[in-house]
């Protein structure tokens, strides 16, 4: 789309997945979208208060690398945050890209309103007049299940849901 986008993300139990998450982990994850040094940084301080004998300090520094994960906003606003600083560069541009704060919707319940959704969104382009078939926007992670792209598979048919042999979705 010209002026905006749509992700249908699944955000894991927060509190569940953030306690099986050890150190290294949270620095891996940290290094994916921070600098070397970020990540350095906070490797010395995490050794640094574990030798502490309260380990209050070290709890609270993991507490709040922690906070960010899992938190649909936050990934929001890095997300749109670096690509307009890689787009901007790219095109020898300033200033902001996105005219408006996301928007989000909550998708629980039957699986047919995660059905719904996922159509809402392959369809767009179709409804902005792009393409006549969503396969066709390259956008479109639709297009690229089509294509054959597995990963993409695998999200299609985790919003389909189990299907019995010879039952058609569509």
């Amino acid at each position: 789309m010209s002026n905006h986008f749509h992700l249908l993300v699944q955000v894991p139990n927060a509190e569940e997945s953030r306690a099986a998450l050890d150190d290294e982990e949270i620095l891996r994850r940290l290094g994916l979208v921070s600098t070397g040094d970020r990540v350095e940084e906070a490797r010395l301080m995490i050794a640094r208060m574990k030798e502490e004998p309260s380990k209050k300090g070290y709890l609270e520094y993991r507490e709040r690398l922690l906070s960010r994960m899992y938190d649909v906003s936050v990934f929001m606003q890095e997300l749109k945050k670096r690509f307009t600083w890689w787009y901007n560069k790219r095109v020898g541009r300033k200033g902001p890209l996105w005219e408006d704060r996301f928007k989000s919707v909550l998708v629980e319940g039957d699986e047919k309103v995660l059905l719904t959704m996922a159509a809402y969104i392959d369809l767009n382009p179709v409804r902005a007049g792009l393409v006549k078939d969503p396969k066709d926007y390259r956008w479109s992670g639709y297009g690229e299940a089509v294509a054959g792209k597995r990963e993409r598979r695998l999200g299609l048919m985790r919003a389909c849901g189990p299907m019995t042999r010879g039952e058609a979705r569509y």
